[in-house]
């Protein structure tokens, strides 16, 4: 999910970037340049530099403009769609996990109670052996019906 996060985030830099483009800005070719001296004016100064400006970029390439942001939208809305499609993938998975984490405690629940009666039908059925009212096959009975409930660690 990182990647598609990190993904989203450059697709945004790059809308913010083609904005960015209609916004007047010096061009390199605006540097400070010499102009040729008039003899009849002496120079002072700085006033012999001349900064170069011309029409704003977006007269000429306006069109060019509007399709570069274009494209950095549609490809900011292809990123968010990755991200969202991979953020509710990932909330899914969650949500599968935590359902499975949960029938897994109802099923520990459900295995301790069966044990837990197993064992109680084992004691019941040697009080009844001791005390003469029944055959010890109810035992056996009842510890075979225990052996495969219990856990292994026990």
């Amino acid at each position: 999910m990182r990647a598609a996060e990190q993904e989203l985030i450059a697709a945004n830099a790059g809308v913010g970037v083609a904005r960015a483009a209609f916004l007047p800005h010096a061009e390199p070719h605006g540097t400070p340049r010499r102009r040729q001296p008039e003899p009849q004016r002496p120079l002072r100064g700085r006033a012999h530099l001349v900064h170069r400006r011309g029409p704003p970029r977006t007269l000429f390439a306006g069109g060019s403009l509007i399709a570069q942001e274009r494209v950095a939208r549609a490809q900011f809305d292809a990123a968010r769609a990755t991200y969202e499609q991979t953020f509710t993938r990932a909330l899914g998975e969650v949500s599968t996990d935590l359902v499975a984490i949960e029938k897994l405690a109802v099923e520990e629940t459900e295995r301790t109670r069966a044990v837990n009666a197993s064992r109680d039908s084992v004691r019941l059925a040697t009080r009844r052996y001791e005390s003469g009212f029944s055959a010890y096959f109810e035992v056996l009975d009842a510890l075979q019906q225990l052996l495969p409930a219990e856990p292994l660690s026990s």
